[in-house]
């Protein structure tokens, strides 16, 4: 059978070769293409993420300090909250 087998690839070598490549040109092309599409989808996904966490920190950024917060806390804690307000306010503008 070993014998026979060698006998035909000189036979088909050719056309098998052919298929194989065409097989590999086919899948390498189908996967780059979902690779693709999986990119534009999870760049799309992290930027309407984004835009969310943005409107989301300028919305309580924009929120007015209820009145008990000057009844309850110290001016140290204060002071606390308004740098953490900056911060917020610097992760904003990063996130374009």
């Amino acid at each position: 059978m070993k014998e026979n087998l060698l006998d035909l690839w000189g036979t088909y070598e050719r056309s098998l070769r052919q298929a194989l490549e065409a097989r590999m040109t086919d899948r390498t092309e189908g996967l780059r293409k979902r690779i693709e599409e999986r990119a534009a989808k999870e760049g799309d996904d992290m930027a309407k993420l984004l835009t969310e966490l943005e409107r989301a920190i300028e919305e309580q950024l924009g929120a007015p300090e209820p009145e008990e917060y000057r009844l309850q806390f110290t001016e140290l804690e204060r002071d606390g909250c308004g740098r953490n307000g900056a911060v917020l306010e610097a992760r904003v503008r990063a996130i374009p």
